[in-house]
């Protein structure tokens, strides 16, 4: 398995942190592009088209990027942004394309009933996992991480809700 794919694996499982990231401008980029593409990927899945995914992706990233650094900052860790970037951007990866498969799985007939219990799962273990390296970078509680991850969460959609056109909406026009 190569190095940095099972660093974001190690991540995932609680073993490593953002601090064992490299702090590297072009890990960066390239780990923000496969979490990119990969999310994109999920949104053409949901039937979003490719003008509003895209969109919303860039949003995501961007709103991400700055509440992480407006959170380290107020911390006093801004030195930290780059490696927990990484750290998300890597774990977040992982996570999308686990969750593309399951979508795939999850639309084969007779399945689709799990779907809902999918997306909770998904959720949580989003929390969870960027919580985890919200609250290694910031030096706080799981707690802690877990809410900022939380308040992430709510901010991109909140974000995307205003700029982006979902399919059904595009459809009743």
């Amino acid at each position: 398995m190569p190095a940095f794919l099972q660093l974001f694996f190690d991540i995932a499982f609680w073993r490593k942190g953002p601090q064992d990231v490299p702090a590297s401008a072009s890990v960066l980029a390239i780990t923000a592009a496969s979490y990119a593409l990969i999310s994109f990927a999920q949104l053409l899945q949901l039937k979003v088209d490719a003008a509003n995914s895209l969109l919303q992706v860039a949003l995501h990233v961007g709103v991400v990027s700055a509440m992480v650094a407006i959170f380290l900052a107020i911390a006093g860790k801004s030195t930290r942004w780059l490696q927990t970037m990484i750290a998300l951007t890597g774990v977040g990866a992982l996570l999308s394309i686990a969750d593309l498969a399951m979508m795939f799985v999850l639309s084969m007939p007779g399945i689709s009933i799990l779907l809902s219990s999918w997306q909770l799962l998904t959720v949580v273990l989003v929390l969870l996992l960027f919580g985890r390296i919200l609250q290694q970078a910031l030096e706080s509680g799981l707690g802690m991480g877990m809410a900022l991850a939380f308040a992430i969460l709510v901010a991109s959609e909140s974000v995307s809700s205003v700029f982006v056109e979902i399919a059904p909406q595009a459809a009743a026009k």
